[in-house]
Formats: structure tokens, sequence, C-alpha cells
């Protein structure tokens, strides 16, 4: 099979975007591998349909397996502020979580006495920007044997990836179909990037992802340009603070000023101590505080 000519997309864009380590997140898991080889591409299909995993919950929730504590921060779906708040909050109860069991990790000399009597473990943390995908159904099946996409036997077939960079970008596309088919076009043009218009043989581990996305395109009439050069959009939420006497913002209302010794808060949690990265905008004549994250 050849290929039509390759993408005009550099090397460098495709690295900053951070295009190859998508593809293999879109095919993690589907098929016993501990390590991954990039073999597991051979597995990558069309997207069908984008959804971001925390708008599909009102609460970051965790339990502490040492402790039994539940930790739970209430979100709002579309609020990225308060999202980001309860992630990174919940998130630092996992590094405490983490230095406790590397304290009980120290009581033993021995590495197979570890293994045997201690019985938790580092876990990670939770993926700030997951997003799932939903994938079309293979249109020209694998004719020879090859590991099976585990999920094959399931009616939907979804998959995973955490990028903040294609999470930022997507977030500036209010269209969901335009999200799916830019998304589809810049996986395409990385595929035609990677074989460089060479003649692949069937047993080649992209000539199945080429011909299904190829395919793809052919019975898409939308023209959607690819994602590469298209700037992050930024995560924002605007807050109505109110101008009562106990406000923490009323100095900043009244007197045009404030020192930041009183913390500012939201939904009863401090803001920057839960925020790593933001830029603020204070609006004092609309008493309006814009928070970017």
């Amino acid at each position: 099979m050849s290929s039509e000519k390759p993408s005009s997309v550099s090397s460098m864009d495709f690295k900053a975007f951070g295009m190859h380590q998508i593809c293999l997140d879109l095919c993690k898991g589907l098929i016993n591998q501990q390590v991954s080889d990039a073999k597991e591409l051979i597995h990558l299909l069309p997207i069908a349909w984008i959804v971001s995993d925390w708008d599909m919950y009102t609460s970051v929730e965790w339990k502490n397996p040492i402790t039994n504590v539940t930790y739970n921060y209430p979100i709002e779906i579309g609020d990225d502020l308060s999202k980001t708040m309860g992630i990174n909050a919940v998130n630092e109860k996992i590094d405490e979580y983490n230095l406790q069991v590397e304290e009980l990790d120290s009581q033993y000399s021995d590495l197979e006495e570890r293994v045997k009597n201690q019985h938790y473990r580092k876990i990670d943390h939770l993926p700030r920007w997951a997003m799932t995908v939903f994938c079309e159904k293979r249109v020209h099946p694998l004719s020879f044997d090859f590991p099976p996409n585990k999920f094959q036997q399931y009616p939907l077939d979804t998959r995973h990836f955490n990028s903040e960079h294609l999470y930022k970008v997507l977030l500036g596309i209010d269209d969901d179909k335009e999200k799916v088919g830019r998304l589809n076009r810049t996986i395409y043009e990385y595929l035609k990037f990677l074989t460089d218009g060479k003649t692949l043989k069937e047993h080649s581990t992209l000539y199945h992802p080429l011909m299904e996305f190829e395919d793809y395109m052919m019975t898409h009439p939308e023209k959607y340009t690819h994602l590469v050069h298209m700037p992050k959009a930024s995560l924002s939420n605007k807050y109505f603070i109110d101008n009562r006497e106990n406000s923490p913002f009323r100095l900043i209302w009244k007197d045009k000023t404030y020192d930041f010794k009183e913390p500012l808060r939201y939904n009863n949690r401090p803001i920057f101590s839960e925020l790593k990265d933001y830029e603020m905008e204070i609006d004092i004549e609309k008493e309006t505080i814009k928070i970017n994250i």
C-alpha cells in the first residue's frame, strides 16, 4: 500500500505537540505487553467521539488505603477552577500517602521481607488532563495472527489519553464534530509523516492504521485542518464576589488595595494553596476576578 504525499508538518512540530505519546496512549493496554514497543499502534483507529473524563463527575474523591480516610472535593461541570483545585488537593493527599509508604518500606532492610509483609504500594497522581475517546469500528480486519485488541468484544471501543497540550487545544474548539474531525486529521497527518510515502507491506505496524484513517478521510467530506499549530486555550473562570463587610475581597472593592495576608478562598478552600500556575485579573469597577489556569 502506498500512502499519499507526506504531511508538511515538521518532526519538531509533532514532537512539541506530543503526537507520538498521544497515539501510544490511545493504544495503551490493548495488548498484553508490560513495556511498549510501539507494536500496539496496529490497533490505532479513527475517533468517533471525545469526552473529558472529569466532566462526567460531580466530585473528585480518593480514599487513603492506609488510614481509610476518604477525601471528597465537589466540582462543577464546566468549572475548570474547581476541577483543578479538587484534583490538586487529592494529589497532595496522594503525595502524603506515598510518603507513608516510604516510611513503611524503610522498616525493612530485606527486599523479600518487604514485598512479603508490606502490602501498600505507591500510586500515581490522578490525571488532570484525562480524556476518553470512542473509536470507530474497524473497516479493514486484521488478516493475520496478531495479539487481539481486548476491547473488540465490547460494543464500544473506549480509549484514553492524558495530554495537557491536546486538552487545552481541544478546549478552544466549541463544536464537538470539529474536535473529532481535526484530531483524526492530525493523527492521519502524523501517520503519513511516519510512513513518508513508502509502500507498506501488510505486516507493517502502520499498514492497517493508515488504511483505516484513509478510509475515514474519504468517507467524511468535512475538510478539517490539523491541530498542530492551533494555540492552546486558557482554562478560566470568572467569579462575581459579594461586597459584604466580612468578604475577604472587601478591601479590594472598597479600598482598592489588598495585602493578601488573608487567604483568598473559593468554595471554602484557599485558592492559591491548591493552584500551582495561574494568572489573576481583578476588575475593581465590575468587582470581578478572573483566574486563568
